[in-house]
């Protein structure tokens, strides 16, 4: 059983890395980041900035700032371009909603199981009681589970797509 669990968890965090090496171009972006994803872009001076990728080119990357529906005063939505020379990093986010409703999900089945396990019993005064302690134990574990599939999208979710190394300071 710990050897189930031992590779589940790492299955869980062995995901790819979309890095892209010194040697690769700005432009090799195009294939790990589509319009539409949120990143986050850390340029020379070493500032965050959050924003959804809007265009994408070989030589800059334009963001769309902030939520979606959040427009400026004129009625358009702020935007970032950033050239390809002033991007240090580059990461995707990833929305923990996901990651908490995958850890619910597995915490219900788990519950679901317990439930089941419960039918091995022929009379009802045995099954019940049985019954009643897996429910309850599910309210309490799936509210966990979902903080433990949050958590572990936090740390997972956020993968690096790109950075390239510093220039010395003159």
């Amino acid at each position: 059983m710990r050897t189930a669990m031992f590779l589940v968890s790492i299955s869980a965090v062995a995901l790819p890395v979309f890095a892209q090496t010194e040697g690769d171009p700005f432009s090799a972006l195009q294939e790990a980041v589509k319009p539409g994803q949120m990143v986050v872009v850390t340029d020379d001076a070493g500032r965050e900035t959050t924003g959804t990728v809007f265009e994408l080119s070989d030589s800059s990357l334009t963001l769309l700032m902030g939520e979606r529906k959040t427009t400026a005063v004129d009625g358009t939505t702020p935007r970032r371009i950033f050239s390809a020379n002033t991007v240090y990093a580059m990461r995707r986010t990833d929305s923990l909603r996901n990651g908490t409703f995958y850890g619910l999900g597995v915490a219900a089945a788990a519950t679901l199981a317990f439930v089941e396990s419960c039918q091995r019993y022929e009379h009802p005064e045995e099954s019940g009681p049985c019954t009643a302690a897996a429910l309850s134990g599910g309210m309490i574990w799936m509210p966990i589970g979902a903080l433990i599939g949050r958590a572990i999208d936090r740390v997972v979710g956020n993968q690096e797509v790109y950075r390239r190394p510093r220039r010395p300071n003159p």
